[in-house]
């Protein structure tokens, strides 16, 4: 329904869509789960029906961010951006940048980052 090209007014109404459609459902779906039980089921009843929304959102969060994050990962290994080619990249635009004005510190600054940072960006 959405992609790369949609425009943030229809994702903004989308999501709004959603979230007032959610805002509406979800209260009445307790209610009526919270009436099917006896008066004095209701405290039980309360505290189980919590321990699933808080346990529902937690799954459904970490598979959406499995999801993304594997997805992210896929494209990323079939773009140019490895961690030679990084670090290849920040190299010459260091040398770009020290051109002897006083500005080597950050230069030296940034081979080191990248020093550190290319085990862990070969690692993804």
């Amino acid at each position: 329904m959405t992609d790369i090209g949609t425009s943030y007014v229809f994702t903004a109404t989308w999501i709004t869509a959603l979230g007032a459609g959610i805002g509406l459902v979800l209260p009445a779906s307790m209610a009526i789960a919270m009436g099917a039980l006896s008066v004095d089921r209701t405290g039980s009843g309360s505290g189980l029906l919590q321990a699933l929304r808080q346990i529902g959102g937690t799954v459904g969060v970490a598979i959406l961010g499995t999801v993304l994050s594997t997805a992210y990962h896929s494209k990323l290994e079939d773009s140019a951006l490895t961690a030679a080619a990084l670090t290849a990249a920040m190299l010459e635009a260091t040398t770009r940048w020290s051109d002897g004005d006083g500005r080597e510190s950050l230069v030296t600054l940034m081979v080191e980052a990248v020093a550190v940072l290319e085990p862990l960006i070969a690692a993804l």
